[in-house]
């Protein structure tokens, strides 16, 4: 049997399991269903940003914007305990997530010929904040699962958690919102 159908095997018997069946040593999935379904919601806010651009014209990507974006988590995570590491691999693996959604969303725009949404958020006003505060929950989810996702069974059931709540955003997308997990 190779690797890759044997990782696949175990993530989709993983995903079928309840919870109180899933192996020892990884018992408690809640922090990681938690921070799995706070990847999805990013991705979701990722979608709204790509509207937000759509209409504005503004570049996908934000160099600047970004790195402060990865600079404050990592400061944030130092603040709680987080491991910085750890901080800086998952926002950054969010953020690349995002830009290929809406990197994805703009081309299939521009293909049909879409207009501006005239009910898309502003950026700053609307978007940033909600950024911001997904930000510090998805840093207290991290605090919870990091012990958890210091085990190789734990980032296997996060990964297969995250596969699950992202299973409907596109392949690119899934691969680069959990690569850390594994």
């Amino acid at each position: 049997m190779s690797e890759n159908f044997r990782r696949a095997f175990l993530v989709l018997a993983m995903l079928s399991m309840p919870l109180a069946m899933l192996p020892a040593g990884v018992a408690g999935q809640e922090p990681l269903q938690h921070l799995a379904g706070l990847l999805e919601r990013r991705l979701e806010l990722g979608v709204e940003v790509a509207r937000a651009k759509w209409n504005s014209g503004q570049p996908i990507q934000d160099i600047v914007r970004e790195q402060a974006v990865i600079e404050a988590t990592v400061a944030r995570a130092s603040a709680i305990g987080v491991d910085a590491a750890l901080a800086r691999n998952l926002i950054t693996d969010q953020i690349a997530a995002s830009r290929l959604l809406q990197q994805g969303l703009h081309d299939e725009w521009r293909r049909a010929g879409q207009p501006p949404f005239p009910d898309a958020a502003d950026l700053r006003r609307d978007l940033r904040p909600k950024f911001d505060a997904l930000g510090s929950e998805l840093l207290s989810a991290l605090r919870d699962a990091e012990a958890q996702l210091r085990t190789e069974a734990g980032r296997s059931v996060m990964h297969a958690a995250g596969m699950a709540a992202l299973a409907h955003r596109p392949e690119p997308v899934r691969e680069r919102a959990l690569a850390l997990f594994r």
